[in-house]
């Protein structure tokens, strides 16, 4: 595939990004980093390795990074876009990959959670707990909703719900917009890294714009998002706006999770739950349509 475009988005990154566009030297010409309102050296690294690198005045997140980025997609007539993190944990020797699905699929996700070893079990907990949502909802059974790294086929739909989003909502709206508009999904398997010299857990605001994103289903899903699961997506939202801790059952599966800090999560789940998801989710290599 010659027309692509990948777009990653980068915000304080000094100390990864040098090493992730080293292993992008061969995607140099179709990559755009949006440097967003970064007060470190990540602008600098970014000049001295060649990228193209759009230089944000200030921080306005991933969602409007994005929305950039596809704006000079358009302007190219670019159809097919690679979402990535800056932050090393997406590996660019898996862009070939992604190119080859996208050749057939309208959307294809990246998935780090299809084994169970070297992974924490609270970072299963935190993506399966996104994951169970969507599965209550349309039951679609993905282990890896929250994943940044996506292959995306542009339409004036999609850009149309892209814009809307804020923050973090971006990466679930593409999710939202797949699911409800029937899309083809293939997913590839990627690896899950981790450092274990940050504390692993989930803010608040990503918690918030996953509730959001899976609001913008309920037209879609009307029948689903009733009763019950309306009454969880509240009190959810209610206890991390409230920063308490909650407990709740979604798609057979116990999740409990407690504050840290003011401005995050922990989840725990039981790991007896971790496998019957991936047997669940026996999907890698499969194309997935969404009935």
């Amino acid at each position: 595939m010659k027309d692509y475009l990948i777009i990653i988005p980068a915000y304080n990154e000094e100390k990864n990004i040098g090493r992730v566009l080293d292993g992008m030297r061969h995607f140099r010409e179709n990559t755009i980093i949006i440097n967003d309102g970064s007060v470190d050296h990540t602008s600098q690294i970014i000049k001295e390795k060649g990228f193209f690198c759009i230089n944000n005045y200030c921080n306005h997140g991933v969602a409007d990074c994005i929305i950039q980025g596809i704006n000079l997609a358009s302007e190219r007539q670019i159809e097919k876009v690679i979402i990535m993190d800056a932050d090393g944990q997406h590996n660019p020797a898996k862009i070939p990959g992604f190119l080859e699905e996208l050749e057939n699929h309208d959307f294809v996700f990246g998935c780090r959670y299809h084994k169970s070893e070297l992974i924490p079990t609270n970072k299963w907990a935190s993506n399966l707990f996104a994951a169970a949502l969507y599965a209550e909802l349309t039951g679609l059974f993905l282990t890896d909703i929250s994943c940044g790294f996506k292959g995306i086929s542009l339409s004036d739909g999609l850009v149309d719900v892209l814009k809307k989003s804020q923050g973090f909502e971006a990466i679930y709206d593409i999710v939202s917009y797949a699911m409800c508009n029937r899309k083809s999904i293939s997913v590839v398997p990627i690896e899950a890294v981790y450092y274990y010299d940050e504390l692993l857990c989930t803010r608040n605001k990503e918690i918030i714009a996953l509730l959001n994103s899976i609001e913008n289903c309920k037209k879609i899903y009307h029948k689903n998002y009733a009763g019950r699961f309306a009454r969880v997506i509240q009190d959810i939202k209610q206890a991390v706006l409230n920063n308490r801790r909650f407990g709740i059952n979604i798609a057979d599966t116990n999740f409990w999770a407690f504050p840290v800090a003011n401005d995050s999560y922990f989840f725990q789940i039981n790991p007896v739950d971790i496998e019957k998801w991936i047997k669940s989710s026996a999907y890698l290599g499969e194309e997935i349509y969404v009935h």
